[in-house]
């Protein structure tokens, strides 16, 4: 299985199954994923053949869950013959929580000119906040500036904030969009 850790919100894993002995083709299984056809039909003769099934882990993406450990189902493989191979021995994977964010206020809209305080929360204490502005603007933490607008029209600034756990997960990408009004 690869890889064998993920964070709560990474849906997606490979399984190899190593397929030998029985009749080829072999038709691999996993309620996870769909089925895989894997090995040329060849009579009186035995074959070894991989079969990658990419499989998508139930009740995902999450955030903020608590970190453990998650068995993985065990395939089934049947040859042309129709024998189904059993006794696989159970896999499990290491999963780490994703953070969540929460921007605050949101939405937001200032006066040209005047002060932006955007602060960012998350469910996990150890999440870090990185922000790229569409003004061309980039920092960590929150958001504490002034922006200005020159036109007789309501602009928009848009923030794009990614929260990162101390475990290395990121979480969702959240916008954060300002308004900015003519003075």
């Amino acid at each position: 299985i690869t890889p064998t850790t993920v964070c709560s919100d990474q849906c997606t894993i490979s399984i190899n199954v190593y397929c030998r002995y029985g009749v080829p083709p072999y038709t691999v299984t996993h309620p996870w994923g769909p089925p895989v056809v894997v090995g040329v039909p060849t009579p009186c003769s035995f074959t070894n053949t991989i079969a990658t099934l990419q499989l998508t882990i139930p009740g995902c993406p999450q955030y903020c869950t608590l970190s453990g450990s998650m068995a993985v189902l065990k395939p089934t493989i049947t040859d042309a013959c129709g024998n189904t191979v059993t006794g696989f021995p159970n896999k499990t994977i290491t999963i780490l929580p994703a953070p969540d964010m929460t921007a605050t206020p949101n939405p937001l809209a200032v006066c040209s000119g005047e002060p932006v305080s955007i602060t960012f929360t998350s469910c996990d204490p150890t999440a870090t906040f990185s922000w790229t502005g569409s003004n061309a603007t980039n920092g960590s933490g929150g958001i504490f500036t002034s922006l200005t607008n020159t036109t007789t029209a309501p602009s928009t600034v848009t923030y794009t904030v990614t929260p990162t756990a101390a475990n290395g997960c990121s979480g969702q990408v959240v916008t954060v969009p300002v308004t900015v009004n003519p003075y």
